[in-house]
C-alpha cells in the first residue's frame, strides 16, 4: 500500500482553515475588542519563531526558545473583533494595535498564540497516538 504523501499535505492545510481560531478579549480605546488569532502552518510558525530570538536574560524567552511578545507582534492571521464585526489586521497596522495594549492585554495575546500553534497541535499528536494506538503495533527499523 502506497502512502499518498500529496493528500496528506493538503489534508494538513485544509485543517489549518477549519481548526477553531482562539479569540482573546482585550481593552482598544476604553472598548472591549476581540482579537482572533487563527493558527499558521508549521513553516510559518518557524519563521515567525526565528525572527524573534530569546530576549537576554528573559527567563520565559529562554524557556520557549524564542521572543513571545515579538511573535505576537508579527503574527499575520489576526481579526479584530467587534460584536458581529471581524475584520483582518495585519503587518504595520497590527504592531500598532498591539503597541498600545496594556501589559496584562499583550500577555493573555501570548498564551492565546502559544497554546494555538504549540499547545493544540501538541494535544492533536497525542489524541491521534491513542487512537492509533491499538490498531497497530509499532515496528522497529
Amino acid at each position: 500500500m502506497a502512502i499518498d504523501v500529496k493528500a496528506l499535505i493538503a489534508a494538513q492545510k485544509q485543517k489549518l482553515d477549519t481548526v477553531e481560531p482562539v479569540t482573546q478579549d482585550v481593552v482598544l480605546g476604553d472598548e472591549l475588542v476581540g482579537v482572533r488569532f487563527w493558527p499558521v502552518s508549521g513553516g510559518a510558525w518557524e519563521e515567525l519563531t526565528s525572527k524573534n530570538p530569546p530576549r537576554a536574560e528573559n527567563g520565559s524567552d529562554s524557556a520557549l526558545g524564542y521572543n513571545l511578545a515579538g511573535v505576537v507582534r508579527d503574527y499575520p492571521r489576526t481579526y479584530l473583533v467587534v460584536g458581529d464585526a471581524a475584520e483582518p489586521v495585519v503587518g504595520e497596522q497590527w504592531a500598532e494595535v498591539y503597541d498600545a495594549l496594556s501589559g496584562p492585554d499583550k500577555k493573555n495575546l501570548g498564551y492565546a498564540v502559544w497554546g494555538l500553534n504549540e499547545y493544540d497541535p501538541a494535544q492533536r499528536l497525542v489524541a491521534a497516538g491513542k487512537a492509533s494506538a491499538g490498531s497497530k503495533r509499532k515496528k522497529r527499523s
